[in-house]
Parts: C-alpha cells; structure tokens; sequence
C-alpha cells in the first residue's frame, strides 16, 4: 500500500468538514473543560478516521480530577459523545460519536 500525501490545505479541508457537521445540541455554555474535551475528539475524528479515540489524559492539579469527569458526564448528557467505559483505568476509556 501506498502512503496517502496531504498538504496542509487538504487536512484543513478536512477538519473543516468535521467542524461543519450541525450538532444536534447547541453548543454554547460548555466549560473549558467540555470544549477541550470536545475539540480533542473532533480533531482526532478527522484525522484518523475508523481509529479508537482514546479519551485524553487529565493534566490539571490532581485535586480537580472531579472536574474532568463532570465534564465528561455533562457531554455524554448533551448527546455529543459517547464514552466507552469498560477498563478499569480512565485513561483507557475511548470516547465515540453519538449513535
């Protein structure tokens, strides 16, 4: 197999596509958070598309770990993702879209 060549104006295309998919919820109000959270999994969706999304690792003070699974639950509640939870360990968690 041959490996596909992109320019840079190509994967803008394609995220930009992503990014043009009407949501089926409105996005305002989300957190910082949520927004990082939901930027990670549009932009690895648009890159690497048919790949397991693993959810991305928490790196803020240990004491708001809280914090990052809120922002989880409330994007699961939006129907904005979905977050396949089976492992034991979060940062095995892979995140999906909605269904």
């Amino acid at each position: 197999m041959k490996k596909e060549t992109w320019n840079k104006g190509d994967q803008q295309a394609l995220v930009q596509r992503i990014f043009d998919e009407v949501p089926k919820t409105s996005l305002t109000g989300l957190t910082y958070l949520q927004r990082s959270i939901y930027t990670y999994f549009l932009n690895h969706k648009a890159k690497r598309t048919g790949q397991p999304i693993k959810l991305p690792k928490y790196a803020g003070r240990a004491d708001r770990i809280q914090d990052f699974f809120t922002a989880l639950e409330r994007l699961e509640e939006r129907g904005l993702v979905v977050i396949d939870r089976r492992p034991t360990n979060y940062k095995n968690w892979t995140i999906s879209g909605p269904r």
